[in-house]
């Protein structure tokens, strides 16, 4: 035995944040100081991003989301999150909420939440976003919840794996094999 370390390929989260905003900017220099163990990429455009999804095993995907303020798609194709999660093939999406307003205070309604932020994130889930977090929210909060996205991820992936390996070996046994659970 040696007393090295050994480090398995392939054993890192990869999270990439998509977007050319102020609250992607935020978002991944949140990350960059918080994300330990783990790979952080950065694309500005969904074709970057996509060609990113292609090369690469990305775990978590991190996109700004800014509703229309009617109710309609705020742009003719959707939203850089509708677009982003029509080809992320089950990945994670962390939405993190942009609004436009740079109030302080969003207690404005009698149990301390915000109608317009709760109505904002559930836009941001029929998008297609699996979590949402407020651009104002704590760095803290943003980097356990793309962590958590990932980690469910990576563990999905690897249980999907392998399932493929087993089912595998048992389509190819030369003889006949009894599964029990």
């Amino acid at each position: 035995m040696s007393n090295g370390t050994a480090t398995v390929v392939g054993d890192a989260r990869c999270v990439l944040v998509v977007g050319d905003s102020a609250a992607a900017d935020d978002a991944t220099e949140a990350l960059a100081s918080r994300f330990e163990g783990g790979s952080l990429l950065r694309e500005r455009t969904l074709e970057g991003a996509r060609e990113r999804l292609a090369e690469r095993e990305v775990h978590c995907l991190v996109c700004p989301f800014v509703p229309a303020d009617d109710g309609e798609r705020s742009e003719p194709r959707g939203t850089l999150l509708e677009r982003l999660a029509a080809g992320a093939d089950d990945r994670p999406i962390v939405a993190v909420l942009d609004s436009d307003d740079d109030r302080t205070d969003r207690a404005d309604s009698a149990d301390g939440t915000d109608p317009d932020h709760a109505d904002c994130a559930d836009r941001a889930l029929a998008a297609g976003a699996s979590d949402v977090v407020a651009r104002d929210e704590s760095p803290t909060v943003l980097t356990a919840r793309v962590r958590n996205e990932a980690e469910r991820a990576r563990f999905r992936l690897a249980a999907a794996e392998s399932d493929r390996r087993y089912r595998s070996i048992l389509e190819s046994a030369g003889a006949v094999v009894w599964v029990l659970d």
